[in-house]
């Protein structure tokens, strides 16, 4: 294993990591400038979807999908 927490970047950008796992990645991004620049686009990427309207689905669709 190679330490690195790449794999839990987007996780942690969506805040969906255990607490566990977050400080794990925490700690590991204080001493990892490669993880942290993934990490800052992980962010940037979560904030740019958590920036567009929410869809309003038509009236109906509910009962169209059962």
């Amino acid at each position: 294993m190679s330490g690195h927490v790449d794999d839990l970047l987007a996780l942690a950008a969506a805040n969906a990591l255990e607490p566990a796992e977050q400080e794990r990645v925490d700690a590991h991004l204080e001493a990892c400038p490669e993880c942290s620049r993934l990490a800052e686009g992980w962010r940037g990427l979560g904030d740019g979807l958590r920036d567009l309207p929410v869809p309003t689905p038509r009236p109906g669709l509910a009962a169209r999908a059962r």
